[in-house]
């Protein structure tokens, strides 16, 4: 039997090794704030998050590809509308958009 037990915690990132191994996993070195509840030699699972100006993170699921070009549905005034974006960066699940400058007209 295997027993995740989640807990969030804040730290700070010193150091992102770029070189992906054969798990496409990276080295990363962090300092938690620990609470006492880790001990040295666990493992865990670190989040990065940083907020980026103008850009949206979105599961790749919510791109669609309309007349050659990406968009995203968004709600306007309970309109579902579509709207150009770039897109920046993706991982497996998500992708990093810029918005366009418009919304797309059918």
């Amino acid at each position: 039997m295997v027993i995740w037990v989640f807990v969030l915690m804040k730290g700070n990132t010193s150091n992102i090794n770029p070189q992906v191994d054969d798990n496409g996993m990276i080295k990363v070195t962090t300092t938690l704030h620990n609470n006492g509840r880790l001990i040295d030699g666990m493992n865990v699972k670190v989040v990065i998050c940083k907020p980026v100006p103008d850009r949206l993170v979105v599961p790749k699921e919510a791109l669609v590809i309309r007349q050659g070009k990406d968009v995203i549905f968004i709600r306007q005034d309970s309109l579902a509308i579509w709207k150009y974006v770039t897109v920046e960066s993706e991982n497996s699940t998500s992708l990093s958009i810029r918005w366009g400058s418009k919304p797309a007209t059918s």
